[in-house]
């Protein structure tokens, strides 16, 4: 996207505002390929630890939170 200004003299004209505008095609490239199933297990032990994680930190909270009343 780009932007331009312009200001021309106005001798007795009335204020306004012009909007041109000046659309060009966009292109889309798609490409598919297949990864090996070492990624699919990578990603999987990824998401697998992050919810471990996430689930410790949620126990630890509601451990301290209810350890102190």
């Amino acid at each position: 996207m780009s932007t331009n200004e312009h200001e021309y003299p106005a001798i007795l004209e009335v204020p306004a505002i012009y909007f041109r505008y000046n659309i060009s095609p966009i292109s889309v490239k798609y490409t598919q390929f297949r990864r090996h199933s070492f990624h699919f297990f990578v990603n999987l032990c990824a998401i697998v630890g992050g919810v471990f994680t996430v689930l410790g930190m949620l126990d630890s909270l509601i451990n301290k939170c209810i350890g102190e009343n």
